[in-house]
């Protein structure tokens, strides 16, 4: 039985991002970026107004009207240049005219036909954006590895770039065991339970940024499981079984892995989770998750999601970290750490009553993973534990 963070650098050991592949930009969100990006366009691409007003030279802001001599909506360039004691009615947004240096905004002035008094003077260069100031040419906008996110679609759209260099999704193959699992919408015979487990990994690949395959329930015998485990390894870059890592006579995920491929570990030492292996097929990746729903939800949180993101090409491969004091006394394992699922409130982390491995009512308003190291002496209220925050992705 191996410490959680041996087990984690194993996970990950020698993988490696994914070929590139060029994408639609309306299609990256979410997916890293393969390449750096540099600035070709210089933003704003010119200098122009920041508030509806009136353009015009500082230096003629002396209580004296001015006159108005051209309107400038956005879109529109000046075909003239604004002189000594003139203005020109301009727009956010709208090239700055000629001559002009200072933009007053409207609510700061009074007028009357063809002229306009100043009511408040600005400084000079007041209301102006001038061309470059947000972003030069030749500026490092991204680097390789970085999520694409909405502000990061947009600065690409405003580059002018429709097709992106993005790290190819992952394709990961989902392989549930066991001869008591039916689909999830079939009437239930005694023994018989909702194929739960593959679904929910479906949804977390997906969430992580990767392609799920789920395969048809395999029955318990390691024959049958092995013939899977070909056809699955032959076409995905990740393979995750649940079921069958444990010690049971119908548990064969083990045994399978250890003469198919190299069995790199079978156990963690945590809670819950203790029976999930490592290995490898025709250097493809498999994680044997466990078959309590929890302990494979966690399994993956920990394992199997790095794994999928280092091969997406992210940067970022692991949810965000925190520490937080607890509401209320949590015990604490003697030998193992443990995950305890919590909910996020203003007296601190509140664990669910229930953390049964096969507790998935503890799942659904999960915020937290607090890690509580082992020890005899429980976690007492107000004691600051670190967490695993499932309600943020990067």
């Amino acid at each position: 039985m191996i410490a959680v963070e041996e087990a984690r650098a194993l996970a990950t050991e020698g993988l490696r991002p994914l070929a590139a592949e060029s994408v639609p930009l309306a299609d990256a969100l979410g997916r890293a970026l393969a390449d750096a990006v540099t600035a070709t366009r210089a933003l704003p691409g010119f200098t122009n107004s920041a508030m509806d007003g009136y353009a015009v030279q500082h230096a003629s802001l002396n209580g004296a009207p001015l006159d108005v001599v051209m309107t400038l909506p956005a879109g529109v360039a000046a075909s003239g240049a604004v002189g000594p004691g003139q203005a020109a009615r301009i727009f956010t947004g709208a090239v700055l005219p000629p001559g002009a240096d200072t933009v007053v905004i409207q609510e700061n002035t009074r007028r009357e036909g063809d002229r306009v008094w100043v009511d408040e003077r600005p400084r000079a260069g007041a209301n102006i954006r001038h061309a470059g100031s947000d972003v030069a040419v030749g500026r490092t906008l991204v680097r390789p590895g970085v999520e694409l996110h909405p502000g990061l679609v947009a600065m690409l759209a405003a580059q002018g770039l429709r097709q992106v260099p993005v790290v190819r999704r992952p394709r990961v193959a989902i392989l549930p065991n066991g001869d008591e699992l039916v689909p999830i919408d079939a009437a239930l015979l005694p023994g018989q339970v909702p194929n739960t487990n593959a679904h929910m990994l479906a949804a977390q690949v997906l969430e992580a940024g990767g392609q799920p395959r789920v395969f048809p329930p395999i029955p318990d015998a390691a024959d049958a499981l092995t013939a899977v485990l070909q056809e699955a390894t032959a076409s995905a870059d990740l393979v995750l079984t649940t079921g069958g890592m444990s010690v049971g006579d119908f548990d064969f995920a083990r045994e399978v892995l250890s003469v198919a491929g190299d069995l790199a570990f079978h156990k963690v030492r945590m809670k819950p989770g203790k029976p999930l292996g490592l290995g490898r097929i025709d250097g493809v990746p498999v994680l044997g998750l466990p078959g309590n729903p929890v302990s494979a939800f966690v399994g993956f949180e920990l394992f199997g999601r790095p794994m999928l993101r280092t091969l997406a090409g992210f940067t970022v491969v692991d949810r965000p970290r925190g520490e937080a004091p607890v509401a209320s006394r949590i015990r604490r394992n003697r030998s193992r750490p443990e995950f305890v699922r919590c909910r996020v409130t203003g007296a601190g982390l509140v664990r669910h009553d229930n953390q049964s491995s096969g507790a998935l009512g503890s799942l659904v308003d999960v915020d937290v993973l607090a890690r509580i190291p082992p020890g005899p002496e429980p976690v007492e209220p107000g004691e600051t534990v670190r967490y695993l925050d499932l309600r943020r992705s990067r």
